[in-house]
């Protein structure tokens, strides 16, 4: 009996070991194409992927999400992933871990360029499907989506300096909408030195 638990365990234990190794290994060489695992799969993939902050990673992991809500488009879980996915892809999240408020807006209108407007024009989208689905979003998740936008009108205006937060557009009311149920002042972030004052 002692001998039949055993090797039923080892068996399992062989199995799951192999199903990591080939779904989840850092080395590339080992891993299972993403997009040929089960939906379930995926989304743990996913998961696992914006965890580790793997800028190319997460645009494909955001991919496949995007696959996935094509068949379940008011899926609140999904949404919420695929705008942090969107978030992490786009280069957003690392330029609003870096910002430095004492340096004005020049650093960050000069880093416009480097962003993604693919994946940050989603992440809009993505939260509010989320709302509308009854799916609780985070403040946190606001207010990257709240910064999205602000990115994307930005670099239509050429620059932050250049955004109209006087007279603000049908977007970036949607933006500052979603600043105010994050509880930030975003606009307090992204203006110039002396309206951040």
């Amino acid at each position: 009996m002692k001998i039949n638990l055993l090797v039923i365990l080892f068996i399992v234990i062989i199995f799951a070991g192999c199903q990591a190794v080939f779904t989840y290994s850092p080395f590339s060489i080992f891993q299972r194409d993403p997009a040929k695992l089960p939906p379930e799969q995926q989304i743990a993939w996913a998961e696992s992927v914006l965890a580790s902050g793997d800028t190319e990673s997460m645009a494909e992991a955001y991919e496949l999400l995007e696959a996935l809500l094509e068949n379940d488009p008011d899926n609140g879980e999904l949404n919420l992933l695929a705008a942090d996915l969107a978030i992490g892809a786009s280069g957003l999240g690392d330029l609003l871990s870096s910002i430095d408020l004492e340096s004005g807006t020049d650093t960050l209108s000069d880093a416009l360029d480097s962003l993604n407007y693919e994946y940050l024009d989603a992440v809009g989208d993505h939260i509010a499907a989320a709302a509308e689905s009854g799916t609780e979003v985070s403040e946190s998740q606001y207010v990257n989506a709240s910064a999205a936008i602000v990115a994307g009108e930005a670099n239509e205006a050429g620059g932050f300096d250049n955004v109209d937060w006087e007279n603000p557009s049908e977007d970036l009311q949607t933006a500052l909408d979603y600043a105010e149920l994050g509880n930030v002042d975003i606009e307090s972030y992204f203006s110039s030195e002396e309206g951040a004052e």
